[in-house]
């Protein structure tokens, strides 16, 4: 369904729209809608034409390429708020590089590239807040990058499982993993028996609880101190 002015607050928390006035939001309303889909559903595949970029409302969505034996390679895990595919509008190709999957039911706030492109043209200073934006993001890929070729998957886990509490958290936490174990393993490139044998021994040393995906770190603390080790 088309967009509207009750939307505005939460699509205003994204960088790409945090500095546009009023006016111009109206405008891109006017070319945007807000689509739900099922889980397993797909909004892109790889190679399909980019015309939208997207902004995570509700739900998770997996974005993911296919290797030459069929197998799958999950790239990133979106959760709500999260912006993906608007990178694309400043490539030469004008293709969405990577294939997307509902993991649970859940809606997208779309946005047609041409509009805000021109959008771009007539307001330099929102362009830098995208330049600005699209480095904080390939900064944070450099990062997952040097994670994956210098940490072990041990490490892997422990980052990604912190990353789901406060920096300064000091007592025990609970909180749900978005997605399947296995596809999280396919995001940390670690094998599905390696990151069952991890979990398991980290429950071994009482570092956490396990109750399906619900995590239960146990000494935030203690888990800092063993990426040290």
């Amino acid at each position: 369904m088309p967009l509207s002015s009750v939307f505005e607050r939460e699509i205003r928390r994204s960088p790409l729209f945090s500095s546009i006035n009023s006016e111009v939001i109206n405008d891109i309303f006017s070319s945007s809608e807000l689509i739900r889909k099922s889980q397993h559903e797909s909004l892109f595949s790889q190679g399909d034409n980019a015309e939208h970029f997207y902004i995570l409302r509700t739900g998770s969505v997996r974005l993911f390429l296919l290797a030459p034996d069929g197998s799958e390679k999950t790239i990133n895990i979106l959760q709500p708020g999260n912006s993906f595919a608007e990178a694309v509008m400043f490539m030469k190709s004008n293709s969405y590089p990577v294939n997307s999957q509902f993991l649970e039911d859940g809606e997208v706030f779309s946005f047609h590239n041409k509009t805000y492109l021109n959008i771009l043209k007539s307001n330099p200073d929102i362009s830098l807040w995208i330049m600005a934006d699209l480095s904080r993001q390939l900064q944070d890929r450099v990062s997952e990058i040097g994670d994956l070729c210098l940490n072990s998957a041990t490490s892997r886990l422990i980052n990604y499982l912190l990353s789901f509490i406060p920096a300064d958290q000091q007592e025990s936490i609970e909180f749900h993993l978005p997605t399947q174990k296995s596809v999280i393993a396919s995001r940390l490139s670690i094998q599905r028996e390696t990151f069952s044998r991890i979990l398991g021994k980290l429950k071994k040393e009482e570092m956490i609880e396990v109750h399906g995906n619900n995590i239960r770190i146990l000494d935030p603390q203690q888990m800092r101190d063993a990426l040290m080790e």
